[in-house]
């Protein structure tokens, strides 16, 4: 079963339930860690996690997020060690961020310690947010509109008017 099957089965499981909670997925496989896929109710928000000793645990500071993500860290109820875990913060970075996890359980993987678990995380989701940083599927931001409106409107109002349209 691949991360987008099991995307597919938890927003039907979704679908079919009545409140709040959350909704998880083990990810099949042979790995060295149990990966699991999540599903906080009723936003849908989509998270990946998966368990690592208290003291190989990041600062927050040291845990990489983006655009379309955020790293944490936390307990879940009846477990002793936490987890890290990766939510997807834009419903639009929805394919993206299955390709993006499908590469980390790949790199994940090949780790044999939490510790190196947690440094190839990191420097992954680092690469990750670099690529992405250029991207944006809705155009610019209102604060970068803001500033790009209130350039033209200087333009417009103060230096043609002064300079003429070669300024531009």
């Amino acid at each position: 079963m691949t991360i987008d099957e099991i995307w597919k089965a938890l927003d039907e499981a979704a679908e079919n339930s009545s409140g709040g909670g959350f909704l998880n997925r083990l990810l099949p496989g042979n790995h060295p860690r149990d990966f699991s896929l999540g599903m906080k109710l009723p936003e849908g928000e989509r998270s990946f996690f998966f368990k690592v000793e208290q003291k190989v645990l990041p600062s927050k500071s040291e845990l990489p997020d983006a655009a379309g993500f955020r790293v944490d860290t936390g307990n879940f109820p009846g477990e002793a060690d936490p987890s890290i875990i990766i939510v997807l913060q834009d419903e639009d970075f929805k394919e993206v961020f299955s390709v993006l996890l499908e590469d980390l359980v790949n790199r994940l993987d090949n780790t044999k310690t939490d510790k190196e678990c947690v440094t190839v995380m990191v420097n992954r989701l680092a690469t990750w947010k670099s690529f992405m940083k250029g991207f944006r599927s809705d155009g610019l931001s209102p604060q970068e509109q803001r500033g790009l409106y209130g350039e033209l409107d200087f333009l417009e109002k103060h230096l043609i008017p002064q300079i003429g349209p070669r300024v531009v």
